[in-house]
């Protein structure tokens, strides 16, 4: 349940989804107040989300983010940046964000659009990485990937 908790909050906080602005501010432990609240839109949420929950940036610097993967076996988070076609990892134990895979959506020069990297992210059966690629216009699997075991 904490996990999933995780999960759910990492995405409010790194991917925007139906956050509304507050009058309150949190101040996470870098000093940046948190423009976010959590708004309970229906009440079953309140099964998993304690609205009251400190709200703290966990990440920043990205241009538009998407796909959040919990990888379970190593304790984090992938998800991937489209416009800067990378994929990143979030490590809650190390608090820190690296760049795992680049390019991750567009594996050819002179891309003219605006989104040229992943979106989703998912797992196969075998445990490899899945990439909806938008700038390929295809679904890639990463062989350089370790494969991870579902628990």
């Amino acid at each position: 349940m904490k996990k999933l908790t995780y999960i759910i909050v990492a995405s409010i906080l790194l991917f925007g989804a139906s956050c509304k602005e507050s009058s309150k501010k949190s101040i996470p432990a870098e000093g940046i107040a948190s423009p976010f609240s959590i708004e309970i839109l229906d009440d079953e949420a309140l099964q998993i989300i304690d609205p009251k929950s400190k709200i703290e940036i966990l990440a920043s610097g990205f241009a538009w983010t998407e796909g959040p993967l919990w990888i379970e076996e190593s304790n984090y988070l992938l998800f991937s940046d489209i416009p800067n076609n990378k994929v990143y990892k979030l490590d809650p134990k190390n608090n820190d964000t690296v760049t795992y895979l680049h390019p991750s959506g567009f594996s050819g020069t002179n891309f003219t659009g605006e989104e040229p990297g992943s979106n989703g992210l998912l797992l196969n059966k075998d445990g490899e990485l899945v990439l909806m690629q938008h700038g390929n216009r295809q679904i890639g699997q990463n062989e350089c990937a370790p494969k991870f075991s579902f628990i």
